[in-house]
């Protein structure tokens, strides 16, 4: 492993432990995905201790209207979109998984499972071991929404599995995700995705 790929590597679970750790972490992103699959998503992520969690978007999944959203209280948890909805108890990883998903493969991907009324993705269980970003780099700064930011390249497996590549961008002030473009691959094709984040809490 070179030096850039390592402080690369550092840096990516540097920020990974360090949103795990947080009292809260609450931020509005929008969401525009093309190719297999299409998204134009917008709305607000509230995520604390204790498995307590708000997600709460609008717009459009697949050509169709979409609200995607879940509320848990860290007892119970309920979410959907439009006509799909589910209402179970909270399970013991929702914090995790819905943290490592962001971080590793952004917010789109449990956006998609609630919009089919299905809760988050891994969790009940360990996702760490499932969505396994590697093969990272250091990319380029530039500027993001007028702040400086430095990006993170890597590629992702799922379950075992080539998945897509990513772009991190990191704001150079508070090193926070700014924004995320994303290939993710798909048997029928490729889908494109970006995603902008505006940080309103991160509460240590």
């Amino acid at each position: 492993m070179t030096t850039a790929e390592r402080i690369a590597t550092e840096t990516f679970a540097g920020l990974e432990a360090r949103l795990l750790d947080a009292a809260r972490l609450h931020f509005r992103c929008e969401v525009n995905a093309h190719g297999a699959y299409d998204a134009e998503l917008q709305g607000n992520v509230d995520i604390r201790r204790n498995n307590i969690a708000e997600l709460a978007f609008v717009g459009d999944f697949r050509g169709r209207r979409a609200d995607p959203r879940l509320i848990s209280n860290g007892k119970q948890m309920c979410g959907g979109s439009l006509e799909t909805d589910f209402d179970q108890p909270t399970p013991d990883h929702l914090r995790q998984a819905l943290i490592i998903g962001f971080t590793r493969m952004g917010i789109l991907h449990n956006l998609a499972r609630l919009s089919f009324g299905i809760a988050p993705d891994h969790a009940d269980d360990e996702a760490r071991d499932w969505i396994v970003p590697h093969q990272f780099e250091q990319g380029d700064s530039e500027r993001i929404d007028g702040q400086l930011a430095y990006a993170i390249h890597f590629e992702l497996r799922v379950g075992g599995r080539s998945a897509g590549e990513a772009t991190l961008w990191l704001s150079e002030h508070e090193d926070l995700p700014l924004q995320r473009k994303q290939t993710v691959h798909f048997p029928d094709g490729d889908m494109f995705v970006t995603e902008h984040y505006q940080w309103l809490a991160v509460n240590e």
